[in-house]
């Protein structure tokens, strides 16, 4: 059967139906489609599965225009939770989240790094940037006090990057744009992931 073809089935001809049953026959299509979309996720490894939707947007904007965007490596999405992230205390970052989530309720922290912070004076910061379902927020790289009030999603307009990977990004809102360079102490290419992150979130309103 096509469960051991190669191609798991994709190359079959379907021979043309009769006329009364081409809407069910229709059907059939679209099931075998969805089964061997679910088939080759099931071989992929999980940490791949988990952020494909952000890879598939990242690679639709990205492929072409970037030549390094992180798409080799896992996309952890919530790098400030992780303890192996160097340089800072994980603990204070959680305390944070858990105070940001009883004011400014969201399921998920999407996405969140460490981001030089560019004001329009072209004076810079340390910060930190956080992306969950519902909105951004800013915080101090130090103790994660909120900076100012998140900006909803729905806000955010567009977002422009550099084709080398420097790091370099600008997300476009109506009032105030957020200019930076993501920072890492593994200097791991992120600008990717943010991009996907983003868009696939966005695809969702």
């Amino acid at each position: 059967g096509v469960r051991k073809m190669p191609d798991l089935g994709k190359s079959i001809r379907w021979p043309a139906p009769p006329v009364v049953l081409a809407p069910f026959v229709g059907k059939l299509k679209v099931m075998h489609q969805r089964w061997r979309a679910a088939a080759i996720l099931a071989t992929m490894p999980q940490h791949l599965r988990d952020s494909l939707p952000q890879k598939l947007a990242a690679f639709v904007a990205l492929n072409g225009k970037r030549e390094r965007w992180g798409y080799t490596r896992p996309w952890k999405g919530d790098y400030l939770a992780q303890s192996e992230e160097p340089s800072y205390n994980p603990l204070k970052y959680r305390t944070a989240m858990a105070a940001l989530q009883s004011t400014n309720p969201f399921e998920k922290v999407l996405f969140s790094t460490f981001f030089q912070k560019f004001n329009r004076f072209n004076k810079s910061s340390l910060r930190a940037l956080v992306i969950t379902d519902k909105f951004i927020a800013k915080f101090d790289a130090v103790n994660f006090k909120l900076l100012k009030e998140p900006i909803p999603l729905q806000n955010v307009s567009r977002i422009s990057i550099c084709p080398e990977p420097n790091g370099l990004f600008v997300i476009h809102v109506a009032d105030n744009d957020i200019v930076g360079c993501a920072k890492n102490a593994r200097e791991e290419e992120r600008i990717g992931e943010l991009v996907g992150t983003l868009l696939a979130q966005y695809e969702k309103y």
